[in-house]
């Protein structure tokens, strides 16, 4: 059932269904064993993979946010309602 995966190959890492192997069978996939990595192979794959954090995305600014609330035409008609209701109760 299992498939011995190269941990090179991270697009082949991140289609496995890990939910479907035994702890066992998902430490031998990854290269690893019950007792965790060697401090040799956790250095090998830093260098290779890097620090295990999330990149900062740019976030959408107010202005944009504010903007983009004008796209729908059920605000664009309760603007109109609000506008016409101004207008008639003047």
């Amino acid at each position: 059932m299992s498939k011995n995966i190269k941990t090179d190959d991270i697009s082949t890492i991140e289609g496995t269904k890990w939910y479907l192997q035994s702890p066992v069978e998902t430490l031998k996939s990854l290269g690893s064993n019950i007792r965790g990595l060697t401090t040799e192979e956790a250095k090998k794959r830093l260098d290779q993979y890097g620090y295990n954090e999330l990149q900062a995305e740019e976030g959408v600014s107010p202005w944009k946010l504010l903007a983009e609330q004008f796209r729908s035409i059920l605000i664009i008609i309760l603007l109109i309602a609000v506008a016409l209701s101004v207008v008639i109760g003047i």
